[in-house]
């Protein structure tokens, strides 16, 4: 035989290959759902269904590539009429393109196969918040809220932005919204002290803002300090110094001086007195009228600093909640002898920060005796680098916009009820979707650290195992049918050098059905098998049993293929 077995084989697999693609991405072109996703995604939507429908039939798709090429392979040894030669030397290159390609799979299938199903994912999430921001600018714009329907409009065109019909909606609502008064912008907040400094350091702020008659700073810094180290007999007297300083200034004959200093005076009051929400709004209410006042700019950083331990502006977290990210967590974030808590989080976006921010919370409790304690949902959430997750959501230059968690039933301690500590890590919580994607994107290295945690948050450890274990199989079951189809192929091959007969061309289109069938029955029973000695026996004996069921079918195909005769 002139030409080797793979150099036969491998124009097969081209174009069942390059057929099974081109009818994957002809499905997707036409099952592709204008009411699920925007039509401008249509091209990517495709592309990427095409590519994990692949990816999700590739097994079937190769090995009845491999039977059909291995047994057409004998027409052409019978049209040569070559001698026979040793079949091992025929096959031993076929089997070494065998492994490459496993190789191949499995970079495929641990790499780009997981972005595939996650970009879906997001497309579909994409989708639907785009349709939300649409119907929020109808409505905002038959209210006659212009500026409203502009930031709808907005972050709907930062999904789309290539949709025409909404940038010429923004066009005439902008018009429209000219002759409203626009709202005055949120001013930078920049300058503030850092909570970290020391009283002496606190000390010295202070005195150098006496000597430069900045009594607000002066004021503040000694407060500061003295809260620090209330043994500070030097911060009181510095305190008090600027206070009286600062009364005396109120008492100006000048009305707009005297009223102004009142007015920072109340909002200093205010920040002074622990309440930094109200202190952050009058000093952005003073800012409006003197936007270059060092005392304004100063303490309305230092307001909105505070804030940042209590709360997050509703504008960053709408900016946050156009971009991809998991969707659908289910967990049990405690789960102990005094009661269960769940919570769900409609999605999650996370920040190369640390931080994530989280939409549509839900969260329950039940006591040991299985009635609830509190049940309440929020809109928006705001995870710091600690595992509190802040649930105060305001704007940053609208006060009578707000955003806390409603209580439905039973209620918190008041400094817990706007604040939710999350046991899982961020790495888990994408984990924990209930997205059937949700572990399809993980891969076998990431499985396996997170196996034993993710059990205690309520997914099911068998579950997992199972998946982590029918990830791993794929490259065996891929190089495994592999060969066997090589064998099954050259057992029935055809021997006729001339026209084939009438019943095998009949026969030949249902050949990769069946083989296809059986490739997909194939693995369904490993993972029965995997499922059974995972609930009977546990994780490591289906590690161990998987590793040796394996090997043995490995060795059975190589004795089969080793059985065939070039004859």
């Amino acid at each position: 035989m002139k030409k080797s077995l793979l150099s036969q084989i491998a124009p097969y697999l081209l174009v069942f290959y390059g057929l099974s693609l081109a009818a994957f991405f002809a499905y997707a072109l036409l099952t592709f759902s204008v009411n699920q996703y925007l039509p401008s995604l249509r091209m990517g939507y495709s592309l990427d269904r095409a590519f994990v429908l692949f990816m999700d039939y590739l097994i079937p798709v190769h090995a009845a590539a491999v039977a059909v090429a291995a047994s057409l392979a004998g027409r052409e040894q019978a049209r040569l009429g070559a001698p026979a030669q040793r079949f091992s030397k025929i096959v031993s290159s076929t089997l070494v393109a065998f492994l490459l390609l496993t190789v191949a799979y499995t970079a495929l299938y641990e790499g780009v196969y997981p972005r595939a199903r996650a970009r879906l994912s997001d497309m579909q999430y994409q989708s639907r918040l785009a349709q939300t921001y649409r119907k929020q600018a109808a409505e905002r714009t038959s209210a006659g809220d212009f500026g409203a329907a502009i930031d709808a409009i907005d972050l709907y065109l930062a999904i789309d932005p290539g949709n025409k019909e909404m940038a010429e909606q923004r066009l005439v609502v902008a018009g429209k919204a000219v002759k409203q008064p626009a709202p005055a912008p949120a001013p930078s907040v920049e300058g503030a002290a850092s909570a970290e400094e020391s009283a002496e350091a606190l000390i010295e702020k202070a005195r150098s803002a006496s000597a430069r008659q900045d009594w607000y700073s002066a004021n503040y810094y000694a407060q500061y300090a003295a809260s620090l180290d209330p043994r500070r007999a030097d911060a009181q007297r510095l305190a008090s110094q600027a206070e009286n300083m600062l009364s005396a200034a109120s008492g100006s004959k000048d009305v707009k001086t005297s009223e102004l200093f009142l007015q920072k005076r109340q909002a200093y009051s205010l920040l002074m007195s622990g309440d930094p929400l109200a202190a952050y709004y009058s000093f952005i209410d003073l800012a409006a009228r003197d936007p270059k006042d060092p005392d304004i700019t100063t303490y309305l950083a230092e307001a909105s600093n505070k804030l940042k331990a209590v709360t997050f502006f509703v504008e960053d977290a709408r900016k946050m909640e156009t971009l991809p990210g998991a969707q659908g967590i289910l967990f049990l974030n405690n789960n102990d002898a005094e009661g269960t808590e769940a919570v769900y989080l409609g999605k999650m976006v996370e920040l190369t920060t640390g931080e994530a921010y989280f939409f549509d919370i839900e969260a329950i409790r039940y006591d040991a005796a299985g009635a609830v304690t509190w049940h309440f949902r929020a809109p928006y959430g705001m995870r710091t680098s600690s595992n509190a997750v802040l649930m105060h959501c305001i704007s940053a230059a609208d006060r009578k916009i707000q955003y806390l968690p409603q209580y439905l039933r039973g209620s918190r301690p008041e400094g817990d009820r706007n604040v939710l500590v999350m046991r899982p890590t961020l790495e888990e919580l994408r984990a924990l979707s209930t997205s059937r994607d949700a572990l399809a994107v993980m891969g076998i290295a990431e499985l396996w650290r997170l196996r034993t945690d993710l059990g205690s948050f309520g997914l099911a450890r068998q579950t997992l195992t199972v998946d982590m274990a029918m990830q791993m199989l794929m490259p065996f079951a891929f190089l495994i049918l592999s060969v066997l189809c090589v064998s099954l192929g050259w057992a029935f091959r055809s021997r006729h050098p001339g026209r084939l007969p009438f019943s095998n061309v009949l026969l030949m289109p249902l050949v990769p059905v069946v083989l296809a069938l059986l490739s997909l029955l194939y693995l369904y029973v490993h993972r029965i098998i995997i499922g059974f000695v995972v609930l009977g026996f546990g994780f490591a004996v289906a590690l161990v049993a998987v590793g040796v069921l394996q090997l043995a079918l490995l060795a059975v195909a190589l004795v089969l293929l080793a059985g065939q005769s070039a004859k």
